[in-house]
Formats: structure tokens, sequence, C-alpha cells
């Protein structure tokens, strides 16, 4: 008989039909859904074996993201489209928002097909936090039409525990995009986790019409001994730095 590879967390294992586990929650995040299982290779079976691994997911011939990839964002009688006020209100360019629309869908079926919590990137959550204001298009179009679930934003709660468990949930979901998708996820968009968590606190929101942004120089190594007290050889830069033992650090 052909076999299945389901994983419910947390409570438990489960028998779970050809499209649904009732009495299972997958978390993601601080938020939870219902969790679903993939097609079944055989219609007469509900079993299933847990290997430990995701199942393997054709997503192209799965119903859940066909309705994902469907969905269209963009009000067409709206003078600034979803897509179009992201890219405005962070700064993007119009391609790059374009396919962080595409990037969020994928977020949103890992989150139902994975068997573990997920963390999106910090750009895909900023294309979340921005559904989410779109309050009736997430809930009563996207959620219950098209996900047929609630998938409900959470906060951290703060402090090293809470650092240590998304810096882990953010490695799995990387893990379970490749498995998913067979694709590595695109590092613009899908950061590493240090590169995703470093500058996390220092993230602002700036008015760039009061404001200037300036982007900081990166680190830059210098060549020991060629550097003397009160000049530096002609390699810093003039301002928002400063040199110790060879190396430019940010003041």
């Amino acid at each position: 008989k052909p076999r299945s590879a389901v994983i419910c967390q947390p409570n438990g294992s489960c028998r779970i039909s050809a499209t649904r586990a009732a009495n299972s929650l997958i978390l993601i995040g601080e938020r939870s859904a219902p969790c679903l299982a993939p097609p079944n290779t055989d219609s007469s079976s509900s079993e299933f074996i847990d290997t430990g691994k995701l199942p393997v997911i054709d997503p192209q011939n799965d119903v859940l993201w066909q309705s994902i990839d469907a969905f269209d964002f963009n009000d067409p009688d709206a003078d600034l489209s979803f897509t179009a006020r992201l890219a405005r209100e962070i700064g993007w360019k119009p391609d790059y928002a374009s396919r962080m629309v595409e990037e969020y869908k994928r977020f949103f079926y890992l989150a139902i097909r994975a068997s573990h919590e997920v963390t999106p990137s910090d750009a895909v959550d900023q294309a979340w936090h921005l559904h989410l204001t779109y309050s009736q298009n997430y809930w009563d179009k996207f959620c219950k039409d098209v996900l047929e679930m609630p998938l409900r934003h959470g906060a951290t709660k703060g402090g090293k525990p809470e650092a240590e468990k998304y810096w882990e949930q953010y490695h799995r979901t990387l893990d379970s995009y490749q498995e998913l998708s067979g694709e590595s996820p695109p590092v613009d968009i899908w950061p590493s986790p240090r590169d995703r968590f470093v500058d996390v606190s220092a993230i602002r929101r700036v008015n760039a019409a009061q404001n200037w942004v300036i982007r900081k120089p990166t680190i830059q190594q210098f060549p020991l001994g060629s550097i003397g007290r009160g000049h530096c050889a002609g390699h810093c830069w003039p301002l928002g730095g400063a040199v110790r033992r060879g190396v430019l650090a940010d003041v």
C-alpha cells in the first residue's frame, strides 16, 4: 500500500483523511491553524507514517497551492494597488515588490504544508503586516476562501529563549522551503538566520521627506601596521566610523 508522510503536531499522532486532520493543530510562530494533509497517493487509504521528513508534494498539482497562486492581492479598482503600496511604503523597487508578493504566497503555503512552526523573513513579514491592514481582504477572502483557516500574526515576547526559538524556526523554514519547492530560497528575500536577526532591533520607520537615509559603509579590513596614530594611511572613511586595530568600526 502506498505510504504518505505527514506529521501533525503538537497534539501527537493522528489519522488523517485525504484532505484534513480534524483534531490536530499546527502552530505557526505564535499563530495556530488546523493542519491540512497533502493529497494522499492512494485515495482509499488514510494511513500515514511519521518519517521525520516533509511529504513529497508537487505544488503544481496541489489544490491548496493552486488556490494561493491564483489569488490576486491587487484591487483592479484601486488607484494604488497592494503591490505598489508595498513598494512605496518599504522603499522597494516595483519588480522586487512583485517578487515579494510571490514569496509571500510561498510562505503561506509553507505555513500550512510544513510539519513544524515557521517564521517568515523580515521582508516577507513586511508584506504580511501590510496585508493585515486590508482586513476584509485578508480575513474574509484570503483566509476564509483560499486558505480555509485563520492565520493570526503574533509577536515575540522578547528575551533569549524567544530569540533562540525564532532563530531555529526560521532555519527550519528555509530548509522546508527547499524541500517543498526543490530550489533554494532567494537570498535577497530569504537571508540566512544570522542576517535575518542580526539587526532586527535597529530597524526604524523613517520619514524620508524629513530625514536623509545614508547607507553606512561596510566594515573594511586594513593591513596591519598601515594605520598610524592620528591618521589612517589613506584608508579611512571621512565620516561615520572610527578605526580600531585595523578595522573600520561604526560609532
